[in-house]
């Protein structure tokens, strides 16, 4: 993935899962469905430079093509995902 000095476009939420063709119009990765895992997975991936262009529940532009990935599986339990920090 080419950062640029403009920065990465990444949506999420329910535009990007229900338009994501839409969405690529301008995004640089779309996170479909549930993006807690998938957005996670997507940092870790930046951080550490690895490959994020297989990550479940995105959508990434390489080279002026949409690389289209599977659904994440959903999360069966949302009472395990920690409570966002409101401060």
């Amino acid at each position: 993935m080419n950062l640029s000095k403009v920065g990465l476009k990444v949506f999420g939420g329910p535009h990007a899962t229900v338009a994501p063709d839409e969405v690529m119009g301008i995004a640089d990765i779309a996170i479909l469905g549930e993006g807690e895992e998938t957005f996670e997975e997507l940092l870790k991936g930046l951080v550490n430079g690895g490959n994020i262009e297989n990550i479940a529940g995105s959508w990434i532009r390489k080279n002026n093509k949409i690389i289209k990935n599977k659904m994440h599986n959903l999360i069966p339990n949302l009472d395990t995902l920690p409570f966002p920090y409101w401060k």
